[in-house]
């Protein structure tokens, strides 16, 4: 079996190694997005087959599963030592999540509406998520503790949701429709069958993000950019894309409050749960937060554009949502966060 470093001799033999590794960081992005999602749909097919409460499926399963591409990078940069990698990704993400995830689909295909009744819990997501990323940026560094705090967080709100009856706010389309789909064969063979699929893709997924790591770090070091700047940007992007494809699909169906509940799940998810294990899993014992402090005020301006278009209302009374210019600013605000750090945060 060839693995990275093999890969990358042969690349410095023949003088390729830069665009061996440019091709092996955007091959195992794909990877990345494409195991990712399918792992997504094997864990549905495979909680609906063994007969999973929907609870379980919809606010367990699959928000932890549509964030493997973050939870992956955040291990295996654990692995590699390189935890600035994995903490760009996360707080990266969390202005992609909102920016690109709602501002594209909202400025290609038009205004996002939100249901009356699904409005309060879309703001406590996004209350609470504010809330948690200020108080990073405040206490920064984040210690084990920290971790474990944001993992209770994480735990209380996901309770709370599932106490309040809000389970059909789910982060994939695809949930809707297994959930409810008569499945007659139930049989052993077919649980083995879709468990050795999602086994398999999850490995895929570690293995694409240990390539991905591995090829950013040596690019970083080539190019020098930092790893910081690399993870809040590239990695972003890379593992924003299973909620953007999935945001477009909601859209495009008018199923505004999924998209709204893609977005704020993942971002509520990676403030808490995956920085948390990120804070109780580091070899240093300490996460740096001061390299991403100029995210800040392009995140909360993200978030109060997004929770501006869920409290306002049009002058007839009827609940207006995100808007084409709300979606354009967006998409603006994230191009004027890339354009930064690839320009400005140089090594």
């Amino acid at each position: 079996m060839i693995d990275y470093n093999t890969l990358l001799k042969l690349g410095e033999n023949m003088n390729y190694s830069i665009l061996l590794n440019i091709f092996l960081l955007i091959a195992s992005l794909v990877a990345l997005w494409y195991s990712s999602d399918k792992s997504v749909e094997y864990s549905i097919k495979l909680s609906n087959l063994f007969g999973l409460t929907t609870f379980f499926i919809g606010f367990v399963l699959i928000a932890v599963a549509t964030g493997l591409p973050e939870l992956a990078v955040s291990i295996t940069s654990l692995w590699s030592k390189v935890p600035g990698v994995a903490v760009g990704t996360i707080i990266g993400s969390n202005l992609s999540d909102v920016s690109l995830v709602l501002g594209l689909p909202a400025l290609f295909i038009g205004t996002l509406y939100v249901k009356q009744e699904d409005k309060l819990h879309l703001l406590l997501m996004l209350f609470v998520t504010s809330i948690v990323m200020a108080l990073i940026f405040i206490i920064s560094p984040i210690v084990p503790y920290h971790g474990t705090i944001l993992i209770i967080i994480y735990a209380v709100i996901i309770w709370w949701l599932w106490k309040t009856e809000s389970t059909k706010i789910v982060p994939k389309e695809k949930a809707i429709k297994l959930l409810y789909e008569n499945n007659n064969n139930n049989g052993l063979l077919k649980k083995i069958t879709t468990a050795t699929k999602l086994s398999i893709s999850l490995i895929i997924v570690m293995i694409s993000s240990k390539f991905s790591v591995d090829a950013a770090v040596f690019l970083a070091n080539k190019f020098a950019y930092s790893l910081e700047a690399i993870g809040a940007t590239i990695f972003a992007v890379g593992t924003s894309l299973p909620e953007l494809a999935l945001s477009f699909q909601s859209v495009k169906q008018k199923e505004y409050s999924l998209a709204f509940g893609n977005s704020f799940g993942s971002i509520l998810e990676q403030a808490t749960l995956i920085l948390g294990i990120l804070a109780l899993g580091s070899p240093t014992d300490s996460i740096k937060i001061k390299p991403f402090v100029p995210i800040a005020p392009l995140m909360f301006l993200s978030y109060g554009i997004v929770g501006y278009s869920l409290l306002k209302k049009s002058k007839t009374g009827k609940q207006v949502g995100l808007s084409r210019i709300e979606g354009a600013i967006l998409t603006l605000i994230f191009a004027i966060h890339v354009v930064y750090y690839f320009y400005f945060s140089v090594n």
